[in-house]
């Protein structure tokens, strides 16, 4: 019997599972081989009764190639360059290299690495810089060199030759990852510390610099006696950088001023300069107390250099002397003031009184001094010691004489001479210095001449020739003062004599004119009357007589009376006044008025029926009466501002007073204390009491509000002047004018008008409103909602809405809006409404809110009473703020899950039908509704389940499987695919963003339907038992093949366990 029979086999690697591996699949750093190889196995009867089975490999044997990578590691070393010195002045670049001395091969991001200086921004100090990280790929010690390679061929630089090695020790911990421990550099200079990275130290050293500095010494003031020596220091005050100038060994300067020189120069030792930067020095006078020289109030001077690299080269481009006048030197001005001489002018005086005259009492005299400039006098070369003040014209006066007598060194004030030279004065009697009459005056003219010597700082008056007194007339030889000589006589008096017109009267009347008449009644001769002997008064007052002469001391009467002009409503005074005049001579005078001339000693006035005296004038009184007249000041009260409250209406209070210049009895108020009270309820006029006018004239008054220190009124506290004319008509007292009026010229005829502002103490108050909001809103993506508030017109004008009228929240939550501020006491309403914003996805609250806000006046000071919210015209009893509900409900979003069906193997005789059911995990929100569970399909083709509609964002899953039928024939797919469909909230609406099959368990997924295959196998006719034994050759040959099978697979697993492949 011939049997032969080939069987194929497909070798795979598989996971512990036995399931194939994924593609490109590693763990723990192997890659395994997915390629699955083919071996047929022929297996033959070898005629002995026995079946021998031969198989073909591929490549004559099978392999499985799997590599094991473990993951790179990397590391990235550092250089640190320091540059000390001076900061570079252009861009000066170090570079670095990296090479590795030792180890497996590794990958380099960068070889090299640099690190600028630039003159503009960091041109000094340290700078880090990494190369590219170093890639390790596999474990192994590696070693490292870096090296500094580039020279900026400045050769003021100094480089750091040293070369630093470090090593890097990379592990395996056969897991597929590689590590390793910080490395320690090394480095090749002698005495480096640094561990943890390359240093490379260059110093940069340029050229150096000098510079000296420059004094000027200048002198002023005086004439100068002898040449002078000024010394200086010099210092350093500020260096940037620190330590980049040297000063000299020297810093000290003098300088030598001669004394005809105005100034003179000398120069510090340089400076010597060994970085750029800017610096600052102080020069500073050494005052050593030169005497008469006053030293600069500076003491010292600051000096700016600015020094400049210029490629290496350090250069000085400017030096700046700070508050010096001049621009290339550091001024000290010196002023020369010599030591100050004294000297006190004097004047002598001689006074002759004639026989017969008698000296005043408290005589005195008074001469002057006055500066006369020449060529000779240096300008303000003297002063007056007394206040440091210019000479100008000085005064002195004589003590007081009583007779002829001389009185010697009476002295000016002492004159202080501050520079040397010729200095001349004028002395002179000032005429009117007495005030007196009778005397007759000096009118010499004295100079006096002053010279003044410089003696080596110090000013001197020589003793000879120093001092001399000159004068006009014939002055007496070597005098040492100025002299003058006076003389005195009297001269006559004169008197006026006085009258005095009184009106007894309870008012005064319109003024009327009444004469005077005066008549000599003595008989001593002496007396010289004017020609006018009768004076006028107007009214009540006084008057004066022309003036009487007296030529000769005595005793001197005259009558005094007054003419009857018959006035209506007057009794006339018919009594007579002695009047008694003595004169005498100054000496027993009773004024300074009188001094030097005849005075009247006294004068009395002695009415001559009654025999009273009075000592300056002749009293007449006459009499006048009139009817009197009377007036009610009236007072209104108006109150503006906020409306106050009606049923708390206060009372305020007025006073009326008499003004001060009002004639005394002309006008009488009811009141016990000179005032007069008026009082009104609220708002409205109301009177004070009468005032009766006894006398004609203009009556004031002042009327003014009492500060009742009601709370929230602000009191009027303008007062009114009521102004009244009272007339004498026909001897009856009328008002002829009343008049209210203000400062501001405000006036009226009826009434003083007091305005009050009512004001209370507003109070705030901010309506609230909370947002809620329904639904699921997606994360993040709240809404902001928008209110508005609208006061009622029906409100009381009291309340200022707040700007905007508006509040926002976002998602829910409470807000308020800006303060509502009341001025007033009310019942004010305010409508709240949220603004239709159009958000996809939300449904508005259309209700709108009313809050009524109940405003108390307490006393002036308001308080929000009782507040209501009212939602529709529905009061919502005990709500604190307007709610608004709103719901989110984005649009639904539907999707049909699909399905695939396919059949293999066998051509089928007829299409069946299949069935397949959905089902959701457990594991989902809520938020998507079935509509159906199951779905068929006849044959190959496709069908699909109902919708699945969602009401929410988020991931959903769902498991799809095939109902296992009972068709003969067929193999069913066992296979769960789970659909997972992602939902998303784009603006408001749903939208299914993805849906996914995947074969549970494998790598299939797709975006189309869930895929079934089924497999069909026809029934086989059974085979005919002939006893040949075919069939039992046929499956011995089966199972021989099958038993080589698993020979091959296990020989391919021993191999696998010893090698890498």
């Amino acid at each position: 019997m011939d049997i032969r029979a080939t069987f194929t086999y497909t070798i795979q690697e598989t996971d512990a599972h036995g399931d194939p591996l994924p593609a490109g699949r590693q763990e723990d750093g192997m890659t395994y081989d997915r390629d699955p190889v083919t071996v047929k196995v022929t297996v033959t009867d070898n005629g002995k009764g026995m079946l021998v089975p031969e198989e073909k490999y591929p490549d004559g044997e099978v392999v499985f190639e799997n590599t094991y990578t473990p993951t790179p590691t990397t590391y990235t070393p550092a250089v640190k360059k320091i540059l000390s010195g001076s900061p570079v002045v252009k861009d000066e670049t170090f570079e670095f290299k990296i090479e590795k001395t030792s180890g497996p091969d590794v990958g380099f991001a960068n070889e090299t690495a640099s690190v600028t200086y630039t003159k503009d921004g960091q041109a000094t100090g340290e700078q880090t810089v990494p190369f590219g990280a170093i890639t390790f790929s596999q474990k192994g010690t590696y070693e490292f060199k870096i090296t500094e390679t580039t020279q900026s061929g400045n050769d003021k630089i100094h480089y750091d030759g040293a070369s630093w090695t470090f090593k890097v020790v990379v592990t395996d911990d056969g897991k597929g990852h590689l590590d390793y421990e910080a490395p320690v550099y090394d480095s090749s200079a002698p005495g480096e510390t640094e561990t943890a990275q390359a240093v490379f130290r260059n110093t940069y050293t340029p050229v150096p610099a000098e510079q000296p500095l420059k004094v000027t010494k200048k002198a002023d003031g005086n004439e100068r006696p002898a040449d002078a020596e000024f010394k200086f220091t010099l210092a350093q005050k500020s260096a940037t950088p620190e330590g980049g100038a040297v000063l000299p060994e020297n810093t000290e300067l003098t300088v030598h001023v001669g004394k005809d020189q105005a100034s003179n120069a000398g120069t510090f030792a340089p400076i010597t300069f060994n970085a750029a930067g800017t610096y600052v020095f102080t020069i500073t006078e050494e005052q050593t107390g030169l005497r008469g020289y006053v030293y600069d109030t500076t003491t010292s001077r600051d000096v700016q250099v600015t020094v400049d690299d210029d490629d290496g080269t350090l250069k000085v481009t400017e030096v700046e002397y700070l508050n010096s006048s001049a621009e290339d030197s550091a001024v000290f001005t010196n002023h020369y003031d010599p030591e100050n001489v004294f000297y006190t002018p004097k004047v002598k005086k001689t006074l002759t009184v004639d026989s017969g005259s008698s000296l005043p009492e408290k005589v005195d005299f008074t001469f002057e001094l006055t500066q006369i400039r020449t060529d000779e006098s240096p300008e303000d070369g003297v002063v007056a010691a007394a206040g440091d003040t210019p000479v100008g014209t000085q005064t002195v006066s004589t003590p007081d004489m009583t007779g002829s007598d001389t009185i010697e060194d009476l002295s000016f004030n002492e004159l202080e001479f501050t520079k040397a030279g010729t200095y001349y004065f004028q002395i002179t009697e000032k005429a009117d210095t007495a005030g007196y009459q009778g005397f007759t005056y000096d009118g010499t003219t004295w100079t006096l001449t002053v010279k003044v010597n410089d003696n080596g700082g110090k000013l001197e008056i020589p003793k000879e020739g120093g001092i001399t007194y000159t004068s006009s007339a014939n002055p007496p030889a070597n005098a040492d003062q100025a002299e003058f000589s006076n003389s005195y006589a009297s001269a006559p008096a004169v008197y006026s004599p006085h009258v005095k017109k009184t009106i007894d009267s309870i008012f005064v009347p319109k003024e009327k004119d009444f004469t005077f008449n005066i008549t000599y009644t003595g008989t001593a001769d002496g007396v010289k009357m004017p020609e006018n002997t009768s004076v006028t008064v107007s009214g009540a007052g006084e008057g004066i007589f022309d003036e009487i002469g007296f030529t000769k001391t005595g005793t001197y009467t005259f009558d005094i009376s007054e003419t009857d002009g018959k006035l209506p409503g007057y009794g006339y005074d018919e009594k007579h006044w002695t009047l008694t005049v003595v004169v005498g001579d100054s000496v027993s005078g009773t004024g300074d008025e009188a001094r030097g001339q005849l005075v009247v000693n006294s004068v009395s006035y002695v009415q001559s029926e009654t025999n009273t005296q009075s000592g300056t004038e002749a009293e007449f009184t006459n009499t006048y009466t009139a009817a009197p007249d009377s007036i009610t000041p009236q007072v209104k009260k108006d109150i503006t501002g906020a409306k106050y409250p009606q049923d708390n209406k206060k009372e305020f209070t007025f006073l009326l007073t008499a003004d001060e210049e009002n004639e005394a009895g002309g006008a009488s108020l009811e009141a016990d204390d000179g005032a007069l009270t008026a009082k009104v309820t609220g708002e409205g006029p109301t009177s004070f009491g009468e005032i009766t006018f006894r006398k004609a004239g203009i009556y004031t008054f002042t009327i003014r509000e009492t500060d009742g220190g009601q709370y929230g009124y602000t009191y009027d506290e303008t007062p009114w002047k009521l102004t009244v004319q009272v007339d004498d008509v026909d001897h009856i007292l009328t008002k002829t004018s009343i008049v209210y009026s203000r400062e501001d010229g405000t006036e009226d005829q009826e009434h003083a008008v007091f305005t009050n502002a009512y004001d209370a103490e507003a109070v705030p108050f901010a309506p609230a409103v909370v947002k809620k909001v329904t639904g699921d809103v997606p994360e993040g993506k709240d809404q902001t909602f928008t209110f508005t508030m609208s006061a009622s017109e029906d409100n009381p004008e009291g309340a200022r809405m707040p700007e905007p009228a508006a509040a926002e929240v976002t998602g829910s939550g409470s807000v308020g809006f800006g303060e509502i501020i009341f001025d007033q006491s009310g019942v004010y309403s305010f409508e709240i409404r949220e603004e239709n914003g159009g958000a996809p996805g939300y449904s508005y609250d259309g209700n709108v809110w009313t809050v009524t806000v109940n405003v108390e006046d307490n006393n002036g000071v308001l308080a929000v009473g009782d507040v209501v919210y009212a939602r529709a015209g529905e009061i919502m009893e005990g709500a604190a703020a307007a709610v608004f509900e709103n719901r989110y409900d984005p649009a639904e979003v539907s999707y049909a899950p699909q399905v695939v069906k396919k059949i293999t193997g066998d051509e089928t005789p007829d299409d069946r039908t299949f069935y397949f059911s959905l089902k959701a995990d457990e594991k989902n929100s809520e938020g998507a509704v079935i509509r159906s569970d199951k779905a068929k399909v006849t044959g190959a083709g496709s069908t699909n389940f109902g919708e699945i509609t969602f009401s929410k964002a988020g991931v959903y899953r769902f498991l799809i499987t095939e109902d296992k039928g009972s068709e003969t024939g067929y193999t069913y797919d066992g296979s769960q695919w789970t659909l997972t469909v992602t939902v998303t909230d784009e603006n408001g609406a749903l939208k299914v963003s993805s849906a996914v099959y995947a074969k549970d368990g494998t790598d299939s997924s797709g975006t189309e339907a869930a895929e079934f295959i089924n497999r069909y196998e026809a029934a086989k006719p059974a085979a005919a038992k002939t006893g040949d034994g075919m069939d039992a050759g046929r499956s011995a040959a089966l199972m021989a093949g099958s038993a080589f099978l698993i020979g091959v697979v296990f020989c391919i697993r021993r191999k696998r366990r010893g090698s890498n492949r």
